[in-house]
């Protein structure tokens, strides 16, 4: 299963879940999922071939540069 769906898992299930050997919670799968359906085709495809951590680190990035 690809990294973008088990996290849509997690969010619709609310259960934190192992991804690649890396526990994920509910916050951290709720915004990558809602960065992922924001940004566009090029940058989708990019995260699809990113693993969990590269993941959930942009998505920290992100929500950091939004305060």
């Amino acid at each position: 299963m690809e990294n973008i769906e088990a996290m849509r898992s997690i969010v619709e299930n609310h259960q934190a879940t192992e991804i690649d050997g890396v526990l994920v919670d509910m916050f951290t799968a709720s915004a990558v999922t809602q960065i992922y359906d924001q940004v566009n085709d090029k940058n989708k495809a990019k995260m699809r071939n990113m693993d969990t951590m590269q993941l959930a680190s942009i998505a920290y990035k992100i929500l950091k540069k939004g305060k």
